[in-house]
């Protein structure tokens, strides 16, 4: 008995090799037991443009993943937040935790200081990952180097992703049923000073600063007892704000089958999340809980008009709601109150019932969710598209053609009320012992009526037509397939000076000898309307070839090798228009000026005056990539792959400030002069076999990519160490701390730091070049750049014994630097800020000058310490376990039910983290919405 498996390969992390990519299996009965060998005869693997390749013609590096490998937890919102660890060069980046929100993707890493983001089409047509459902994906390729990249020309230098959804099958009706519920809690939260140890806190700063004290014995003392809590309150705002577990729940259709003539697929799917704000009664009769509810719903559609003539039908989209407060409130307001409003500041409502607040902290942040209105925004997504594919074969054999149209339109509607609210501030009344006796109120701000909002926030359409044509013959044991496409697509976006229309000509000629030997030569025509004349086109070539070694007679017969393979590409793709924030750098532009004083009434009239020059040669920029790569199978249980890749990236935009003297009054222009190069390996590994009745695999995946800028219009520096040409791109510059002042005597007898007036405590620098000064000119390259990392790796195991199965999916990154800059937790008191027990703990003082690692407290602001240094740097690497996944499937005794198979489950994601970084998750450094570690337990049914 034979069935066929596309599986992808983890790989294996860290210091070893190791990640998975996608490979076909064919499991075969050998000896009592399944083995399991490479697999290469089906023409399934997409390339682009809906061309597809078997594994054993594949010359370029392509990963594979099946939607069936994605994690179970249907209640991910974002598919692409399944995507962690997948596949060996894409590196997925968890961002902050409020839904729908994406992740930063890269593939190898960061090949430009523009924009960096991957190019993502569903179906062959562009289209965000957060419109898409888990449920509908079948299968998605990840694009890495030339010979894919170079159909997309100008837009594939960053990589491409393709979400293949699914389709009907020549089958009975399968239905499945599945429902997830899902329970959330914040990963990590910092915690901050309670009331008395705040005073004390911000007395000891006072101090530090030669300033008197703020707080009094008898106030501290009146904090900590609790014995007046409205004079001396000590509240946990993250407590009174935030419930301690959010819920989130997915309920699935699906419909798949079909017969000679037509297959269908279709499903129905929906998603609701109720945030983790705590639901405080108030006065309101609005709700601002943070509720996000999504609907998708898809149907694709194949039928067979006549034997030669195939008809394909796309229709998908989704509908969104979403409740939250007053759209001027987002959720980093909301945690930016809870973290920089101190315990002892106010409490949460007076004796009056009255919110509580001061004139120097407006913001109570129960209040900020409660009392300032709602929104609800909405939005609206569907697609549409069509292929008709008539064969040809009567005609010439071999040869089809096929015409595609595809148009897509998202819209995104707000409305909700707003108000503004009334705080009132106590006052202690003291006697001339200085004891309170006696408290003043005074009321801050207005009460004001719900006022209506309403309106279009954004607009997104996306009109595409396709005509290509397919030639594919054998001629013995030789194979030709050949291809030629003409793409115009255009994106619209709501705004002025926000359409694109581009055209692509593409061919694609593919040739196989013995089944041994391949040659892929692809080359594009490709450009956008928003470049200028002259410059909007461009010509993309790329070439590959690949040999199947161990088809070769000496190594046919290898009792230990299933699979050898080795592949070399080169080829040019581009990072064009469509990936700039702005489409208008050649020209120059003009923005508000000064104005003039009119006589016979004194009426001023503002004028005008030039903002920005022109580019003298604004141009897309290209990419030149080298990929060799190897793909092994032994033992018909491991799969490993690898691959060695250079690029290089020409004609980037950067800045030309350097180059211009701050004389000529205007801003600079923009110039396409920036030259990147990137180069890296990526490895897989995967192991599967099986012990008795336990069938299990482990694998994993390792990358590492390094940039280095060759070119940014660099302005002058006077020493070599300050350049930011020969460094990677985002590499972190600061001063080196060497430690912190102890007294006067070692201030006086320093280098001056000309950061303004430095006490005991403070930080002490290196001088880098030894002029007896520290300033500007003694910032040197630290750690790692902040926005990626060098070093993506990722470790996966699954077992199945008897329907009882385990999974587990290991993720982590290397080589990046986090820069600490938190206001109250990393940077506190300074501006009125909260103080974190991270901080408080570590702080220099006299008692603690030996073991501390932060410099003293201070409540002004402290240029010297908070300039960009070496304390403030962490390492941003860490591992996390992304994925454990346990279940059990009901044996196949189900018919009395009509059921084919039932399965239960239960996972976690996000389950623990191994990090440098123990007060924040080192994926998110900010007061905002925190990332959320879940809980799901989920049933799924096929009828």
């Amino acid at each position: 008995m034979i069935r066929i498996i596309l599986k992808k390969c983890l790989s294996l992390g860290l210091l070893l090799i190791w990640l998975f990519t996608s490979y076909n299996t064919i499991a075969q009965q050998h000896d009592g037991r399944e083995e399991y060998i490479l697999y290469a005869d089906t023409s399934d693997i997409h390339i682009g443009y809906e061309l597809k390749r078997s594994l054993k013609e594949l010359t370029g590096a392509v990963d594979v993943i099946e939607g069936s490998n994605l994690p179970k937890s249907r209640t991910i919102i974002n598919p692409a937040n399944s995507l962690y660890g997948q596949s060996a060069g894409l590196q997925v980046l968890q961002n902050a935790g409020e839904p729908p929100v994406s992740p930063t993707i890269f593939i190898r890493g960061q090949g430009t200081f523009g924009n960096n983001s991957p190019l993502v089409l569903v179906d062959g047509f562009e289209q965000p990952f957060d419109a898409l459902s888990i449920e509908e994906i079948e299968n998605i390729s990840v694009l890495k180097d030339a010979p894919t990249l170079a159909m997309y020309g100008q837009r594939g230098a960053n990589g491409v992703v393709l979400v293949t959804t699914k389709r009907g099958k020549k089958q009975a009706l399968e239905v499945e049923v599945s429902f997830e519920q899902s329970f959330t809690q914040p990963i990590v939260t910092p915690n901050f000073l309670q009331a008395s140890t705040y005073a004390q806190a911000v007395n000891e700063a006072l101090q530090n600063d030669g300033l008197s004290s703020r707080y009094t014995t008898g106030d501290i003392e009146a904090y900590e007892s609790g014995s007046s809590p409205y004079l001396y309150p000590n509240v946990d705002w993250a407590d009174e704000t935030l419930r301690d577990l959010a819920t989130r729940s997915n309920l699935n259709f699906s419909f798949k089958g079909g017969g000679e003539i037509a297959r269908y697929f279709a499903m129905v799917n929906y998603v609701r999340d109720v945030g983790i704000y705590r639901e405080i009664s108030a006065a309101e009769d609005y709700d601002t809980q943070l509720k996000y509810g999504k609907f998708n719903f898809r149907s694709n559609l194949d039928i067979d008009i006549t034997s030669d003539l195939l008809l394909k039908i796309n229709v998908g989209g989704n509908l969104m709601e979403k409740n939250a407060p007053d759209r001027g409130i987002s959720s980093n307001n909301i945690f930016g109150a809870i973290y920089s409003i101190p315990s002892a500041a106010f409490p949460v409502r007076t004796p009056d019932g009255n919110l509580g607040g001061t004139p120097i902290y407006g913001n109570n942040p129960v209040a900020t969710l409660t009392s300032t209105g709602y929104s609800r925004p909405n939005e609206r997504e569907v697609s549409f598209g069509g292929t008709l594919r008539q064969s040809l074969d009567k005609l010439i054999e071999g040869l089809n053609v096929e015409a595609s149209i595809r148009y897509n339109n998202n819209s995104r509607f707000d409305e909700g009320q707003s108000r503004n609210y009334t705080y009132q501030s106590l006052f202690p009344v003291r006697n001339n012992n200085g004891d309170v006796v006696d408290y003043t109120t005074t009321e801050y701000g207005q009460d004001t009526d719900l006022n209506f909002f309403g309106g279009l926030d954004s607009q997104r359409t996306y009109f595409d037509i396709v005509g290509k044509m397919n030639y594919e013959r054998n001629f013995g044991n030789n194979e030709l397939k050949g291809t030629v496409l003409f793409h115009q697509n255009s994106r619209s976006l709501r705004g002025q000076n926000n359409t694109y229309h581009g055209q692509n000509v593409m061919t694609n000629l593919h040739y196989g000898i013995s089944e041994k030997y391949f040659i892929n030569l692809t080359a594009s025509y490709n450009g956008y309307n928003v470049l200028p004349a002259g410059e909007r086109f461009g010509f993309f070539p790329a070439v590959s070839v690949a040999w199947m070694l161990s088809d070769e007679d000496f190594l046919r017969n290898s009792e230990f090798l299933d699979w050898l393979k080795i592949r070399a590409s080169w080829g040019m793709s581009g990072n064009g228009a469509d990936r700039l924030p702005n489409n208008n750098y050649y020209e120059s532009t003009y923005g508000g000026g000064s104005g003039y004083w009119f006589r016979n009434g004194n009426n001023f009239r503002s004028g005008n005056e030039e903002d920005r020059l022109g580019s003298p040669n604004f141009t897309y920029a290209t990419s030149q990539t080298t990929n060799i790569g190897v793909d092994v199978a032994l033992f018909n249980k491991l799969n490993f792959s690898s691959d060695l890749f250079y690029s290089r990236r020409d004609n980037i935009l950067s800045g030309t400030g350097g180059g211009y003297s701050q004389v000529l009054g205007i801003n600079p222009p923009m110039t396409s002069s920036g030259i990147v190069n990137n180069k890296g390996i990526e490895t897989s590994l995967h192991w599967r076999d099986a012990i008795g009745n336990v069938n299990y695999n482990i694998g994993g995946n390792f990358s590492f990519t390094r940039n280095k800028i060759e070119e940014i219009n660099e302005q002058y520096r006077p020493y070599d160490y300050l350049q930011r040409t020969g460094k990677r791109v985002g590499q972190f510059f600061g001063l080196e701390a060497i430690g912190f002042f102890e007294d006067q005597n070692e201030i006086d007898n320093s280098p001056s730091q000309s950061f303004g007036e430095v006490k005991p405590g403070d930080i002490r620098y290196r001088d880098q070049n030894g002029d007896n000064v520290i300033n500007e000119f003694d910032e040197v390259s630290l750690g790692y750049a902040g926005g990626y990392p060098e070093i993506y790796f990722s470790f996966s195991f699954g077992a199945e014994y008897k329907g009882f199965g385990i999974s587990a999916l290991l993720q982590g990154t290397g080589n990046q630097t986090a820069f600490l800059n938190t206001s109250s937790v990393f940077w506190p008191l300074t501006n009125n800020n909260n103080i974190s027990e991270y901080y408080y703990d570590r702080r220099w003082t006299n008692e603690t000058m030996e073991n501390a690692t932060l410099p003293r407290l201070t409540t002004e602001d402290n240029a010297n310490n908070f300039q960009s240094n070496s304390i403030w740097l962490r390492s941003k690497s860490y591992a996390k376990l992304r994925n454990l996944e346990i279940s059990y499937t009901l044996p196949n005794s189900l018919d009395s039910w009509n059921m084919k198979s039932l399965q239960i489950y239960l996972s976690g994601r996000n389950l623990f983290s191994i990090d440098n970084i123990p007060i924040m998750d080192p994926e998110q450094l900010s007061a905002s919405y925190p990332l959320l570690r879940s809980y799901q337990l989920g049933l799924e049914m096929k009828f």
